[in-house]
């Protein structure tokens, strides 16, 4: 498993590579999906940033932008999510945050998911939501992808 990283107005070829540590969980009957934990190091302020995540013959390319530097008159623009579930409303949660193409990232606060009403606490359901989100958290400037 290798992650690689590098500026979006930098050259592909000077890229940074790192080695994520991958974890899974058991509960019950459930075993996780895969999930990847990988630390990055000097980032330049509110720059656009591409990385993929290889293993074998697979890959997933995904971005990010680094926040300004910090200072009083700093704008920087996200969006609150709190609760959000699997439903239809979720689902047009979404679509209201993707029109809002200002949004540069998304506080969670509260419930991603509920699976406590299916057996064993069936975390299939975690992964459901997981995969919803993970468009969102891509698009928003960080993500754990499995």
């Amino acid at each position: 498993m290798l992650m690689r990283y590098w500026a979006v107005d930098i050259d592909e070829e000077h890229d940074h590579k790192v080695r994520p540590t991958i974890t899974t969980y058991k509960y019950y009957n459930y075993t996780s999906v895969y999930i990847h934990h990988a630390t990055i190091n000097d980032l330049e302020y509110n720059t656009k940033y591409f990385y993929e995540i290889r293993s074998g013959d697979a890959m997933r390319r995904f971005f990010f932008t680094t926040p300004p530097m910090a200072s009083p008159d700093a704008p920087y623009i996200f969006n609150i999510i709190g609760n959000l579930g699997e439903t239809y409303d979720s689902n047009q949660m979404f679509v209201h945050y993707y029109s809002n193409s200002k949004g540069q990232a998304v506080l969670f606060v509260g419930d991603l998911s509920y699976a406590d009403n299916h057996s064993f606490h069936d975390n299939r359901k975690w992964n459901q939501s997981g995969t919803l989100e993970d468009t969102l958290l891509i698009r928003s400037g960080s993500s754990d992808s499995s």
